[in-house]
């Protein structure tokens, strides 16, 4: 007789299947009843003190555990604390003692701490240092057509209370806002912007968003007749028929508006040795206006008796 290696495979495969399922299960679970010994990482908890703040990330700390396979997956998920307060000193530095004994866990996880790796740590502080900065603003604003920003942007606070190591605290000389584009205004209005503190490392800004304001207005032209001309030059020496011109002006609606013939210096400034020049006429208004005059150009002459 033959023995058919196959077919001993085969024959009855259902239920040789789920006797080895059954099997593995056992297994998987007598294994999760079997102990264990690994190292498990610790949540260091420092409490620093008053006006003392860390300026360097503390080491990490790891505790040697024996406990089943489950208890070793809960103390993963859920990390052993150990909080440690340090005492009042000018130093620096400070050395940090460990202990088994301040290690926290959960109490519904059955393990046995065997050690704690280091024992000793050192830690490093600087004292807090407090300084008013100013912000910079990193908003543009674009009005919409026929209207302008009027006088740049402000912030509301302007200047930021900053607090934090020394060290750190020295070498920021502003805090900027996060970077931001706003399109098509035709008011004016107030938005609140946030601050941009990814550099700040541990340094902490007294607040986390200013607010950015605008004063937005209306553009407007308007035309102002007989302005009069000023030639420029030693008293009684030129002369200009155009004694006075149009002039056009261009801003802020409200401004315009009020604009008389009497804000507005018009000069011709005569040079060269011609008896008669063509001189470009300039314009002056009030700050925040523009102007120019029509025509732009006057003739003048010298007097007979000059």
């Amino acid at each position: 007789m033959t023995f058919d290696f196959r077919e001993a495979i085969v024959k009855n495969w259902p239920i040789k299947l789920t006797a080895f399922a059954l099997s593995g299960v056992l297994w998987a679970a007598v294994a999760a009843q079997e102990p264990t010994t690994q190292l498990v990482p610790i949540t260091l908890n420092i409490e620093t003190p008053p006006g003392r703040v860390l300026t360097q990330r503390a080491p990490e700390v790891q505790a040697l555990v024996t406990g089943t396979a489950r208890d070793m997956f809960k103390l993963y998920t859920s990390r052993p604390v150990i909080n440690k307060l340090v005492p009042e000193t000018r130093a620096v530095s400070h050395t940090l003692d460990l202990s088994i004994q301040d290690i926290n866990h959960t109490t519904d996880v059955s393990v046995t701490v065997q050690d704690i790796r280091p024992r000793q740590i050192e830690i490093f502080m600087d004292t807090v240092a407090q300084r008013w900065v100013p912000v910079q603003l990193r908003v543009t604003v674009i009005p919409d057509n026929g209207f302008e920003l009027v006088g740049g942007l402000a912030s509301e606070p302007d200047t930021i209370l900053i607090s934090g190591p020394r060290s750190l605290v020295r070498d920021i000389a502003f805090i900027p806002t996060v970077s931001d584009t706003l399109i098509g205004a035709r008011e004016s209005f107030t938005q609140s912007v946030p601050l941009d503190t990814a550099g700040l490392r541990v340094v902490e800004p007294s607040v986390r968003d200013v607010s950015v304001v605008a004063t937005i207005t209306r553009i407007a032209t308007r035309v102002l007749s007989n302005v009069p001309v000023t030639v420029a030059g030693r008293a009684g020496t030129w002369e200009t028929d155009a004694t006075t011109v149009l002039v056009t002006v261009e801003g802020p609606a409200d401004r315009v508006e009020r604009l008389t013939a009497d804000s507005i210096a018009v000069t011709a400034r005569p040079s060269g040795t011609a008896d008669t020049l063509t001189v470009r006429l300039a314009v002056r208004v009030p700050l925040g206006i523009s102007g120019w005059a029509t025509p732009d150009s006057v003739i003048v002459r010298r007097r007979g008796d000059a």
